[in-house]
């Protein structure tokens, strides 16, 4: 099992607790969309590149400090993962010999190990927003996975309907981002 090891902080004697990589990303719900990809079109349409791959490692991302503009909350404090990506097959687009994905990380002081998973997902994804050769998912729908009932977004589950009915496997799904 891959593992990376991030100290978020505590002491470094203290044994590091493992993590789960999307169940970090994930602890926090994610923002709303304003105008969400109607359709596996869109969601192509809205993309740089796609490309199919899993996660080979993931360093801690910038720290963004900001004021809400609210006395009662004061600064803000924004965190983030990049992700590099061990591309199996480009569907759409021209991508870089390195594809890094920058994601929002909940604020997270504990020293904890992330566990990468070993899955392969199908990426859509922008530079659009980004910084430098970074890049993020075109929409929430932006990371697609297989699940044991067929396929699913996975950074919000509402999002689904991007995924064509009957469309069970990625390789379905890739061969109509091909098409």
């Amino acid at each position: 099992m891959l593992a990376v090891v991030l100290a978020l902080a505590s002491c470094a004697s203290e044994p590091a607790e493992q993590v789960p990589l999307w169940e970090h990303l994930l602890r926090d719900p994610p923002g709303l969309e304003v105008d969400p990809p109607q359709s596996l079109d869109e969601l192509v349409e809205e993309s740089e590149l796609v490309v199919r791959g899993s996660i080979a490692k993931v360093r801690k991302g910038p720290t963004d400090r900001y004021d809400s503009g609210d006395p009662q909350v004061g600064v803000v404090e924004s965190r983030s993962e990049i992700l590099e990506l061990d591309v199996t097959e480009v569907l759409s687009g021209e991508a870089p010999e390195t594809v890094k994905v920058w994601l929002t990380a909940p604020i997270d002081d504990r020293r904890i190990e992330l566990v990468l998973p070993e899955a392969e997902y199908l990426w859509f994804l922008t530079t659009e927003h980004s910084v430098g050769d970074l890049y993020l998912t075109s929409s929430l729908a932006g990371i697609i996975r297989e699940t044991p009932t067929g396929l699913a977004t996975l950074r919000d589950p509402a999002v689904g309907h991007v995924v064509p009915d009957g469309v069970r496997t990625l390789d379905e799904l890739a061969a109509l981002v091909r098409d």
